[in-house]
């Protein structure tokens, strides 16, 4: 135990030196606030920040549907109907989207038509 510790010292010391030698000297106190605290907090003690993100225009116009979507959004009853009302969620959409590997690309022609790219 007592040799991890002292390991763990002079990991310390070596990582206060490393520092102390980029920050030059008299920076000493703040490479030992750094080294202390880690990562997880500032130079100033507190907490890091997340950056914002900037907020949505809510005029702005949404993206057109892609063409697995729009067969998905026009077909999304019709598998309800086949599939029963004790179908899940998951059940509806694994059932699409095996509809969909199995549509033949002419068909699915027309859905990429419809979303232009």
């Amino acid at each position: 135990m007592t040799l991890l510790r002292n390991a763990a010292d002079e990991a310390s010391r070596a990582g206060l030196a490393f520092f102390d030698l980029f920050l030059g000297p008299g920076t000493e106190q703040q490479s030992h606030i750094f080294f202390q605290r880690g990562l997880t907090e500032d130079l100033e003690g507190g907490p890091k920040k997340r950056a914002k993100r900037a907020k949505r225009d809510p005029a702005m116009p949404k993206r057109p549907m892609t063409a697995y979507l729009l067969f998905c959004h026009q077909g999304r009853e019709t598998v309800k109907a086949d599939l029963g009302p004790n179908a899940t969620h998951k059940d509806v959409i694994a059932e699409l989207t095996r509809r969909w590997s199995d549509t033949p690309d002419d068909q699915k022609k027309v859905c990429e038509i419809t979303y232009p790219y």
